[in-house]
C-alpha cells in the first residue's frame, strides 16, 4: 500500500500560491551559510529564482521569446541531460527544475556556456510545480534517476507517487508523455497504485542497455552510462496522458 503523501508546504504569509520560496539569508543561523543561497540569483535569466517563478506563470512564451511546445525536467541535478535534451530538440520551450541552490547554478552555467536561449532552469520544489506551471501546458515530462528512497520506512520521500503523477496529470496536455528512468525497481512497481485516471502505462523496460527504451531516440543520461559500464541495468517506463472527458 502507497502510504506517502505530499511533502509539508512552506508558510508564506496566508497565500494559498505561492506554496514554495527562497531562504532569506537572515533565517538562516550560524557561520556555514550556503554561498549559493544569495549567488544563486544572479543567475538571470538562465535561472529562475523561486521568489520569481511564479511571475512567469502564464508567461512562459514571453521569456522564451516564442511559443512551441513545452518540456519539464524534474530534478536537473547539474543540467547536463537538460542542455542535451534542448540543444537535440530545438523546436521546444523547456524548463529544468532543480531543488538545490549549488546545482541550479551549476544547471545555469551549463546553460549559459551552451548559449541555450530554449531552456530555463527554476529553483523550486517539485512538490508545488503549479506555483509557477499552468494546467494544460506541458507537452513532454522527464524525470532521471529519482532517489530510491528503499527503505519502507523512508518511502513517504519517494517522488514516485499519487500525489506527484496527479499533480503533473493536471500540468499534461491531452496525451502528453512522461518518460522515466530509474536504477531503481520499486519505482517501476509504485506506478500502477500512482497512475490514477489520467495515465496510462504505454510500456516497461527492466534493463534499457538490454532491451532499448521504451520511446525512440533515447538520450542517455550521465548515470545511464555509468550504470551500463558496471553492468547494472536501469529501467524505464513510458506513460501517456488521457484524454479529458
Amino acid at each position: 500500500m502507497v502510504r506517502h503523501g505530499r511533502p509539508t508546504p512552506q508558510a508564506v504569509g496566508n497565500r494559498e500560491r505561492p506554496r514554495y520560496r527562497d531562504l532569506d539569508p537572515a533565517e538562516v543561523l550560524g557561520l556555514d551559510v550556503n554561498p549559493y543561497l544569495t549567488s544563486h540569483k544572479t543567475w538571470s535569466p538562465e535561472l529562475v529564482p523561486a521568489g520569481e517563478a511564479p511571475e512567469w506563470r502564464d508567461r512562459w512564451p514571453d521569456a522564451f521569446g516564442r511559443a512551441a511546445p513545452l518540456v519539464l525536467e524534474v530534478g536537473a541535478g547539474n543540467g547536463e541531460f537538460a542542455a542535451a535534451l534542448a540543444t537535440r530538440d530545438a523546436d521546444a520551450n523547456h524548463i529544468a527544475v532543480e531543488l538545490r541552490y549549488k546545482r541550479a547554478v551549476l544547471c545555469a552555467r551549463r546553460v549559459r556556456q551552451a548559449g541555450l536561449r530554449n531552456l530555463r532552469i527554476v529553483r523550486y520544489h517539485a512538490a508545488f510545480l503549479d506555483d509557477f506551471l499552468p494546467p494544460e501546458s506541458v507537452d513532454r515530462f522527464w524525470v532521471n534517476h529519482p532517489d530510491p528512497w528503499p527503505k519502507r520506512a523512508h518511502e513517504k520521500h519517494r517522488l514516485i507517487a499519487p500525489w506527484f503523477l496527479t499533480d503533473l496529470a493536471a500540468l499534461a496536455k491531452d496525451g502528453a508523455i512522461f518518460h522515466l528512468k530509474t536504477d531503481s525497481p520499486t519505482h517501476l512497481a509504485a506506478l500502477p497504485a500512482a497512475l490514477g485516471d489520467a495515465w496510462e502505462l504505454v510500456d516497461t523496460r527492466t534493463d534499457i542497455s538490454a532491451q532499448g527504451a521504451p520511446w525512440p531516440n533515447d538520450l542517455p543520461t550521465k548515470f545511464q552510462t555509468t550504470m551500463g559500464k558496471l553492468g547494472r541495468p536501469v529501467l524505464a517506463a513510458l506513460l501517456r496522458r488521457r484524454p479529458r472527458r
